[in-house]
């Protein structure tokens, strides 16, 4: 995982430069959830700003879910990111699905 973390911050120092401190501590942070890897790949073969900036709104996302005390798993799909969350405690449906569709909140156990 190391060598990926480490990838994926060189390629955010080559295309964003300026930005690239600020993002590589948020980065950093996501090692520990499930998918993360796949995102720094993601990441690391990216091609230009735009793309790697989709990228790390999936990462600003999940912080974000994260923060607010739910499980994140960062989806493995190919070219997009996508992250899934679960709140702690959750009963009955999905209420976010129908607005946000890259979600499935289910808190924390």
């Amino acid at each position: 995982m190391a060598s990926s973390v480490y990838n994926a911050l060189e390629n955010l120092a080559r295309l964003l430069q300026n930005q690239a401190g600020f993002w590589s501590l948020l980065i950093r942070r996501i090692a520990k959830m499930r998918g993360a890897e796949n995102l720094y790949k993601r990441v690391s073969e990216g091609l230009n700003k735009e793309e790697i900036q989709d990228h790390l709104a999936v990462v600003l996302y999940a912080l974000v879910f994260a923060a607010n005390d739910f499980e994140v798993e960062i989806e493995p799909l190919a070219g997009s990111g996508s992250f899934e969350s679960r709140p702690k405690s959750f009963c009955g449906g999905n209420p976010l699905s129908k607005n946000v569709p890259w979600t499935n909140p289910t808190r924390r156990r």
